[in-house]
């Protein structure tokens, strides 16, 4: 977080919790990270952190647990209320309840390669992101939330913006996008995570960037964009069974740079932008 984005948190205890953190280093934080804020309710008003010859209420306590990461260091603030303060005595003990603080945005490792018109994909608990403007055209990177950490991949065969990818069976599908100069491509790209590997599949039936992308029962969807001159309401579906495509019924209405997301049995395709 920015000093900015410090000043700007509407939890008055977390705000708190933040200042004296501040006044610790004599100076305005600046890249400070929430590693964690979690609401917890504590056996006693101690918050799980008793000082040395202080006897505390033996009653449950409602608080904030919140870690923060300062300069590699980390900081274990125990909020209630508006007040924060530092916790160096910890017990040992776990909370009788605890569950994540809603509202609250986390920083976590920056990508290696920074970038924007990318394509994303999750597989087996970690994403992918791949392609993008300039040093990220053929970037491929894999983020782990259980270590919070990035690893850089095989580079993608051929630089991209603007494409679509998605996640089926063991292996990240890259479809589509533009050439770095605007011009669309029907390029598909198979990742196979164990062996570091890109392999091209059937190309799709139209050139395209800017479109969307999704997976659902073995089959993945590419959903509008456009070509060289035009917004495209065209869908199509990739079969990994038999490496084809097949065109399907169009969008009511043409776009690109749209969104798609799969819940339960259906595909919704989100926003999007109309280029005239």
């Amino acid at each position: 977080m920015t000093a900015a984005e410090i000043r700007g948190l509407v939890h008055l205890g977390i705000r708190s919790a933040m200042d004296d953190l501040a006044q610790r280093f004599e100076n305005p934080l600046d890249g400070v990270r929430i590693l964690a804020a979690q609401q917890v309710t504590w056996p006693d008003a101690s918050l799980g952190c008793p000082e040395p010859g202080f006897s505390y209420a033996q009653v449950l306590t409602e608080g904030i647990q919140l870690l923060l990461l300062y300069e590699r260091e980390k900081f274990d603030y125990r909020i209630a209320g508006i007040h924060g303060q530092l916790c160096e005595t910890a017990r040992p003990s776990s909370a009788l309840d605890s569950r994540p603080l809603p509202g609250i945005w986390t920083r976590l490792a920056d990508m290696p390669t920074s970038r924007g018109e990318m394509a994303a994909a999750v597989l087996d608990g970690k994403f992918y992101v791949m392609g993008g403007f300039g040093r990220g055209a053929t970037a491929m990177e894999e983020y782990d939330p259980a270590t919070d950490t990035w690893r850089n991949l095989a580079p993608i065969p051929r630089g991209v913006d603007h494409p679509a990818a998605a996640g089926l069976n063991g292996f990240v599908y890259l479809i589509g996008g533009l050439d770095g100069r605007w011009g669309p491509v029907d390029n598909v790209w198979v990742y196979d995570p164990e062996a570091d590997t890109w392999t091209a599949k059937a190309p799709l039936l139209t050139a395209r960037g800017a479109l969307a992308a999704a997976a659902l029962d073995g089959k993945i969807y590419a959903i509008g964009g456009r070509d060289a001159t035009q917004d495209l309401n065209s869908v199509e579906a990739y079969d990994p069974a038999n490496d084809s495509w097949e065109s399907l019924e169009d969008l009511p209405t043409a776009r690109d740079h749209l969104a798609a997301v799969v819940v339960g049995e259906r595909i919704f395709a989100v926003g999007g932008r109309l280029t005239s």
